[in-house]
């Protein structure tokens, strides 16, 4: 099993988001790991803060970043799988996956990667 854990952002998403379809799915997980093994990138990052602040509040981005902080989890920048992940995604020919997917996809090598989003997992598997 890999030491470290990325969450995609609808995992943190479901958890941060009492109105979320995913709620209680990710406050489960969320019983069941240790913060300190999770990691999270730049990216994933990105799109929570974004879809929080929207869908909720201001103070709610603001409450995930205390997390972050707290349990002081790792961020990982682009800077070490960017150009991977962009060949990676010149080269994929469905349209079923973000560029944000496709890095996690990617980091899937070397990270346990847990999401709700189905098509990713799929593609996940495949390369297990």
């Amino acid at each position: 099993m890999k030491s470290k854990i990325i969450f995609d952002s609808n995992v943190w998403i479901g958890f941060l988001n009492i109105n979320d379809t995913c709620y209680k799915r990710a406050s489960r997980i969320f019983e069941d790991v240790d913060l300190t093994t999770v990691c999270i990138t730049e990216y994933i990052l990105l799109e929570i803060l974004t879809v929080l602040k929207q869908k909720t509040s201001y103070k709610k981005s603001n409450e995930f970043i205390e997390l972050i902080n707290k349990f002081n989890i790792e961020v990982i920048t682009s800077q070490y799988f960017f150009k991977e992940t962009l060949e990676i995604f010149e080269e994929f020919k469905e349209n079923k996956l973000s560029f944000v997917d496709i890095s996690l996809l990617y980091l899937s090598h070397k990270y346990e990667i847990i999401t709700f989003d189905r098509e990713l997992q799929k593609y996940i598997d495949k390369i297990k």
